[in-house]
């Protein structure tokens, strides 16, 4: 039996199995977004709850647990005293940099137990005028031995002037000594993530999402490509549940390895060793 861990699980519960992308199943994918972006106006105790029934029927050794509603953050006085946490379970919180009070949303984060803190570019709108103020933030995190999570996807019609792999180059080039994680490992952009990588030690590559989204292109290659220029002990499996359905991101990873011959050690590490060496286990 496999031992692995997942650090991109998100917390809306579909039918399990179901294919968020799938046309016929737009009304639960609508759904799913609802609660992802908005989980303070939903039930945060349950939704939380059933997500980590979920995890738990996966049978994960690790969970990462993303929430991207950033009045969580800004709330956690109020959430915060009901969190309740298992072994190998742990949390990343979006926070809003624009918000003048985000330094002490951090440290609340911090007091009830979350790990990381979580950027994300597009659904932000992060600009390169606002990379200075995220950089100050994530060293605040930092501080307090939380990681920092940058969403790296690739798309929409501002992909010339929105760039997650920038905000990490930005970050690490700034002196940052914390650990940083590129979520989706940057699509397209995987050899810039992999210059970072090259360069920096702290800085981890998510395979969430962009592993089944662009599976038949270029870009496997390109991250096969990477990993053996800088190892492969620092990529790490991500399922994006249930966004890219936990049992289909397994499959297409097992596809992967297939195809480009990783062995069964290297395999192992990214479906569960390289989340430990993340946590510093």
């Amino acid at each position: 039996m496999r031992i692995i861990s997942d650090c991109n699980f998100h917390l809306p519960v579909t039918p399990e199995g179901v294919d968020l992308q799938m046309p016929e199943h737009k009304a639960l994918l609508d759904h799913a977004i609802d609660v992802e972006f908005n989980i303070c106006k939903h039930d945060v105790e349950a939704t939380l709850a059933a997500a980590v029934q979920r995890a738990n029927a996966f049978g994960l050794a690790n969970a990462n647990f993303m929430i991207l509603d950033s009045d969580f953050a800004k709330r956690l006085d109020e959430f915060g005293p009901t969190l309740k946490f298992q072994k190998g379970h742990y949390i990343t919180a979006l926070i809003d940099p624009k918000d003048c009070n985000a330094e002490q949303h951090i440290a609340l984060a911090r007091k009830y137990g979350i790990s990381g803190i979580k950027f994300h570019p597009y659904l932000q709108k992060i600009t390169r005028d606002q990379f200075t103020r995220v950089h100050e933030l994530a060293v605040i995190a930092a501080e307090y031995n939380m990681w920092v999570a940058i969403d790296c996807s690739y798309g929409t019609d501002r992909l010339y002037d929105i760039n997650g792999v920038e905000l990490c180059a930005f970050i690490l080039k700034n002196v940052f000594s914390g650990r940083l994680l590129a979520l989706h490992f940057g699509g397209p952009k995987v050899l810039d993530v992999m210059s970072l990588m090259a360069q920096h030690q702290n800085i981890y590559a998510d395979l969430s999402l962009s592993l089944s989204y662009w599976k038949g292109s270029s870009v496997w290659q390109d991250l096969h490509f990477s990993m053996m220029r800088v190892g492969y002990d620092r990529f790490i499996f991500g399922s994006d549940q249930p966004f890219i359905e936990f049992q289909q991101a397994l499959a297409d990873l097992d596809i992967f390895a297939a195809e480009y011959g990783l062995s069964t050690n290297q395999l192992t590490a990214i479906l569960h060793d390289n989340f430990n060496s993340f946590l510093g286990k």
